[in-house]
């Protein structure tokens, strides 16, 4: 074999060799990105919950979907009340709407229907929570809202209290040496005499304890 074809089959061979290189390097740069992809959209879903129903829950879900499949593609007005759910941003400034549901439709079907659909058809995965809503919409459009039902929350768990008490001094004035002191004294002994009711149950908080939830 002369000189001349032994450099060309050389050089042929070192061809054949870095083709084969730098094909085997694009095959694991694509592998990588698809990796470093899959890895992306597993992040993502892990993000989002996933919550089996059974075939009834699921046709309930679907139900109220097709009552309020209108009105969750509407826009939605600022400063009006919504029932719904929402979630805290990220940097805790504001708290956002996810989803709601016309008043109709909440007292059709089962709260909890309402709450597996508040969750299914969010904007975003949030905790779950139904509240009464005042929507603001923002100069960049997003849409924050304050919560509404926050005193209805601290009024019935005050109340809870009242109301306890109040079984208390009824069943305590309904015994016979708590009838007695009242004959002798005109009056209830101490732990029953007042019965404690609406007027002044929220006393506690003073105009120093409340928080302004939003700037207008």
């Amino acid at each position: 074999m002369s000189e001349s074809e032994t450099d060309s089959s050389l050089q042929d061979t070192y061809h054949n060799i870095e083709f084969t290189e730098t094909s085997s390097s694009d095959l694991s740069s694509d592998s990588s990105e698809d990796s470093e992809q899959g890895e992306i959209m597993e992040h993502i879903l892990n993000l989002v919950p996933f919550t089996e129903y059974d075939s009834e829950t699921e046709e309930m879900i679907e139900r109220i979907y097709f009552h309020e499949q209108d009105f969750l593609d509407s826009e939605k007005e600022n400063k009006h009340y919504y029932i719904g759910n929402n979630k805290i941003s990220n940097d805790n400034q504001y708290i956002l709407y996810a989803n709601a549901v016309t008043p109709t439709t909440f007292f059709r079907f089962n709260i909890n229907d309402i709450l597996y659909y508040l969750l299914d058809y969010s904007i975003f995965a949030t905790k779950p929570n139904i509240d009464i809503m005042q929507l603001f919409i923002l100069d960049d459009y997003t849409y924050t809202v304050v919560i509404k039902t926050h005193w209805l929350r601290i009024i019935q768990r005050h109340w809870k209290k009242i109301y306890s008490q109040r079984k208390y001094c009824l069943n305590k004035r309904k015994q016979i040496r708590t009838l007695m002191y009242f004959e002798l004294n005109g009056r209830y002994p101490y732990d029953c005499d007042f019965i404690p009711g609406l007027y002044g149950m929220l006393s506690a908080y003073t105009p120093k304890l409340f928080i302004k939830c939003h700037y207008i």
